[in-house]
Parts: structure tokens; C-alpha cells; sequence
């Protein structure tokens, strides 16, 4: 909800008094503020006579302190701020709802989640979340209440929003990071100047060796082109990123199995080019890469084949022939991905240095505050990373 200093509203309407607000927020580019992000780019402040500006902070709790300090006017943030706020004897006020739900969940690591059973098992242990204070923090008290513990009987580690998170990620305080669905469009209007969370998780940890992974059921894919127009794609494609992304996706197939991973490389036409006859890609760039490929893993157990034709590579990786697909575009992939396994992908970021999944899903807002948006996807990324943080600690 936005919460701000309580001013007092005739009934009549009436020019507004201050024509310059400043809204403080914990986390601009975070789904949980869309609401106000739309209401910025739809110039709904403008059409009442205002000129807003929004100044962001790493959490809702810095966001609330600078409203109590008079450094902004109105904070965007969780509504039990107001309720906190107002038992303290602030003279706070909700004015607008945006949600009705917090969309917070705990995660936990594999190596600790057997021992866990109920929030008394929580005793001791390190907690992430976004501000010391914030709602977060307080999702987290809750459960520590509903056990009997008091606050302190757990760490909190305010790892902030998502540049936050990637921070103290690399300073080793937190083992991955699982993110939601985003809408693309929407984070550009915010201001988001990266295609995707992928391309924002490698510039901020410096990585130029990345790559867009997708697993799920019995399918696993690779992109060596991700979000860029289908026209573009032949033009984009070079051996030498078939090369590079090749190699990430066996160091991701290695992280899992101790097996030899077994890759078939998608070809880019129908049949594969069939001989050039539709297309000469796969003769004189992607069968060359393949060469590369498997020069560079030096294995012989490991099995690198293809070009495969599209039509038919996922149903043998499905049937068990194939660890992974490496596919020459996005929709390659995804397409056979999600209709194999929509409720259970996981969207992984390789070459990162700590694990990161996200769903494989967008946002579905035609589905919002109906009760039937499922879980599934969001449970297998946080099991993923939790396995992926395992493994990289050991």
C-alpha cells in the first residue's frame, strides 16, 4: 500500500496543496511496486496536478525511515509499516491499497531443510531479508512468534532488493538467489535497461562468459541466441558462441551427474538444412562448432552430436538419449520445454559465480487475484538452487 503523512482531505475536491511529492521506495525494479511504476508511466500523478519524483532505497524499512526523517513526502511499501507505525504514535496513514497479497516465501538450504519440521527449527539459523525491519523481516517474525521464539533467536541479514541481493551474494553471506517473474515491458517503463534478469545478473557480477539455461522434467536446454528477434537469429549465430555456450552447459550438466554429459546440438532449419538443400547453416557454422566442441571438452566418454533436426531432438531427449539440447534460438527451446514441463521448469543463469533460478514463467497478470495461480514452478527453482548451492560447496 502507499503510506504517507496524514493530511487532512475535505469532502469537496479542491487544488492539492503541495503540487511536488516525493515517493520513497525499497527496490524500484521489484515486481512488488508495478502498481506505482504503472501509475508513473501512465502519467496518472500528471492528470491530478503532480509532479512526482521516485528515490529509491535498498529495503521498505530505509524507505520508511527517510518518510520519518521528511526526506520524501509518501512511501510505497508494506501496509503493517502503517500499523507499526501508528501503535508507535507516528501519525501515519494508508492511502491507497495496491495488492492483496505480500508474495513472500522462505527459502532454506537442501543441507538444512530435513532438520526442519516447524518455524522452532528456525533457532539459530542465518536469515536473509531485504532490510532489517522491512516486511520481510517481519514475515519472518511471525513465524518466529507462532514458535514461541523471540526475534533474536535467528541472524538477520539484510541483503536488500535485487542489485542488493547480488551484493552480499558475492561478499559469500548467502549461498543463491532465486527471482520471480518479471514483466519485461513494465521494468523498461521503470527504467530496467537490460533484455532480461539474466543479462542484469552478469553485468552486475562482471561476468561476460553467461548463458540462458532452462530444465525441466526430462528436458534440459541451452540458448546460444536469447532475446532477439527471429529475423535476427541466422545473422547472430557464429561458432564461436555455439562454442561458448556448449561449454557452459557441460559445466552445468557436470554439476549434476558425475556422468559424461551427452549434448545433441539442434540444427537451425527444418530437417537440419537437409544437406543445404533448406538453409546452409548447420553445414558451415554449426557443424564446425561441434568439431570445436568437442575438441575443447577433450572427454571420449563425452558424447557431442548433431546437427539434429529440431522437429524430432526433443523427443529423444524426452525418451532418455540426451542429457541437454542446445538450441540455436529461444523459442527453439522453450517451446518443447514448456509444453513438456511448464509447471516444473526452472530458469538457470550459467557462468554466474553463485547459483541463480528464477521460474519459467512470466507474470500471467490475466490470472491475478483469482486463486488459481500454482506454486510449482517457483518450489522447483528454490529446490534447484538449493541443490546447485549444495553442490558448489562441496
Amino acid at each position: 500500500s502507499l503510506i504517507g503523512l496524514a493530511l487532512p482531505f475535505p469532502a469537496h475536491a479542491q487544488a492539492p496543496e503541495k503540487l511536488k511529492i516525493t515517493i520513497g521506495v525499497g527496490g524500484k525494479s521489484l515486481f512488488y511496486y508495478l502498481p506505482l511504476t504503472i501509475a508513473l508511466q501512465k502519467g496518472y500523478f500528471k492528470d491530478e496536478g503532480l509532479d512526482v519524483e521516485v528515490q529509491d532505497f535498498p529495503g521498505g524499512a530505509r524507505a520508511l525511515q527517510a518518510l520519518l526523517g521528511g526526506s520524501v513526502d509518501v512511501v510505497s511499501g508494506a501496509f503493517e509499516h502503517t500499523v507499526t507505525q501508528q501503535a508507535k504514535g507516528q501519525n501515519i496513514e494508508a492511502l491507497v491499497l495496491q495488492g492483496k497479497y505480500a508474495g513472500i516465501v522462505l527459502g532454506m538450504s537442501k543441507a538444512k531443510a530435513p532438520a526442519y519440521k516447524s518455524p522452532a527449527d528456525l533457532k539459530g539459523m542465518k536469515i536473509g531479508v531485504t532490510a532489517p525491519g522491512s516486511s520481510t523481516n517481519m514475515f519472518v517474525n511471525v513465524l518466529l512468534a507462532k514458535a514461541k521464539l523471540p526475534p533474536d533467536s535467528v541472524a538477520i541479514i539484510g541483503v536488500g532488493a535485487t542489485a542488493g541481493a547480488v551484493a552480499i551474494m558475492k561478499r559469500g553471506e548467502i549461498d543463491a538467489i532465486v527471482t520471480g517473474p518479471v514483466h519485461k515491458a513494465h521494468m523498461y517503463e521503470a527504467g530496467f535497461k537490460f533484455p532480461g534478469q539474466t543479462e542484469f545478473f552478469a553485468e552486475r557480477c562482471g561476468v561476460k562468459n553467461f548463458a540462458m539455461c532452462l530444465t525441466g522434467g526430462e528436458i534440459t536446454i541451452a540458448l546460444v541466441t536469447t532475446h532477439i528477434a527471429l529475423s535476427e537469429v541466422s545473422g547472430a549465430l557464429k561458432q564461436s558462441e555455439i562454442v561458448r555456450v556448449g561449454l557452459l552447459l557441460v559445466d552445468f550438466l557436470r554439476s549434476r551427474s558425475k556422468e559424461a554429459p551427452r549434448i545433441a546440438i539442434a540444427g537451425l532449419n527444418p530437417h537440419a538444412g537437409e544437406s543445404g538443400k533448406l538453409g546452409r547453416e548447420e553445414i558451415e557454422i554449426i557443424s564446425p562448432a561441434i568439431a570445436a566442441l568437442k575438441s575443447e571438452i577433450r572427454n571420449p566418454k563425452s558424447e557431442i552430436t548433431g546437427p539434429h533436426s529440431p522437429d524430432t531432438v526433443f523427443h529423444r531427449a524426452v525418451e532418455g538419449e540426451f542429457d541437454a539440447v542446445l538450441c540455436m534460438y529461444h523459442d527453439q527451446g522453450l517451446i518443447p520445454l514448456k509444453v513438456h514441463a511448464f509447471h516444473e521448469g526452472v530458469n538457470v543463469t550459467l557462468g554466474l559465480p553463485f547459483p541463480r533460478t528464477s521460474p519459467d514463467h512470466g507474470t500471467a497478470f490475466e490470472i491475478a487475484g483469482k486463486g488459481i495461480a500454482r506454486p510449482d514452478s517457483m518450489i522447483a527453482a528454490i529446490k534447484l538452487a538449493v541443490e546447485l548451492a549444495d553442490c558448489s560447496c562441496s
